[in-house]
């Protein structure tokens, strides 16, 4: 197996845990538990460009932020997050490119950082 074929082998199985991953992230999220959101999103942040997805490492950055954020509360911004992440993985599903600049849910979220960052 060269380099590539590990790499793609190593990013399906990526994309295979989406669905584990956001079931985490909603239960983090359901029992109010922020500091392990902020993980949550931590991680993908970290994990996303590694395998491929650089639109993970990008919305989970400004998540992570969000969730350091005084001013803003999980209320406002994980249910977004969630959608973009499951649109990220249907994509990655039916083997489509997705801009997570073109998101409406990751334009509210940075909208959102940047309100709370000048309050």
């Amino acid at each position: 197996m060269n380099f590539d074929e590990m790499m793609a082998e190593l990013k399906a199985e990526y994309v295979a845990s989406f669905p584990e991953k956001l079931t985490e992230i909603r239960s983090h999220y359901e029992a109010n538990d922020r500091e392990k959101l902020r993980d949550d999103f931590h991680k993908l942040k970290g994990t996303g460009k590694t395998y491929g997805l650089p639109e993970v490492s990008i919305l989970c950055e400004v998540v992570e932020k969000l969730c350091l954020a005084k001013g803003a509360s999980p209320n406002q911004f994980v249910e977004k997050a969630l959608l973009s992440l499951k649109n990220i993985h249907l994509s990655q599903l039916e083997k489509k490119s997705y801009t997570i600049e073109n998101c409406a849910d990751y334009k509210a979220l940075l909208q959102l950082l940047h309100k709370v960052d000048n309050t």
